[in-house]
């Protein structure tokens, strides 16, 4: 599985690595300075016909903005249709995470693809609020309030 999962980076001119021990597929995505700076990941549980996609933002939250950011998440994901915004309590990453069940298909390149860019896309919508509340400009609150006024207009 993993061959579909650096085929579908590498035709986004994603440069992959593999973890052979998880399965799990990585790149850098976006550049390199923060907060544009994110990687993404794609993993496959075959079991369960899974593909499990990410976006993660390269720099973790400070400690002291772990809980700021946990509670956008939480107002956030409330209105996603796709996916959810998660923070690592411990670690202060911010990731998301979306999944594509593909049970009763085969896997394809263009899903994995879609799949992708869906995460990416999503975080990267996200990272004008996240940075605000990250540097102390806006609260949980009010981060989402524009995000979500923002949307619809």
């Amino acid at each position: 599985m993993t061959t579909i999962l650096e085929a579908a980076m590498r035709a986004m001119n994603l440069d992959p690595e593999t973890d052979n021990e998880t399965g799990q597929v990585r790149a850098i995505v976006g550049g390199n300075e923060a907060p544009a700076a994110m990687g993404c990941t794609a993993m496959v549980d075959e079991e369960r016909s899974v593909l499990v996609t990410t976006a993660i933002v390269a720099q973790p939250v400070p400690l002291d903005r772990i809980e700021a950011i946990a509670e956008f998440a939480l107002r956030i994901n409330r209105s996603l249709i796709y996916g959810s915004l998660d923070v690592d309590l411990d670690g202060g990453w911010i990731q998301f995470r979306g999944g594509l069940s593909f049970g009763g298909t085969e896997l394809s390149q263009r899903l994995v693809q879609n799949a992708l860019r869906e995460v990416v896309v999503a975080l990267n919508a996200l990272l004008d609020p996240l940075v605000e509340i990250i540097e102390g400009r806006l609260d949980a609150r009010a981060a989402w309030q524009q995000t979500r006024d923002g949307a619809e207009n």
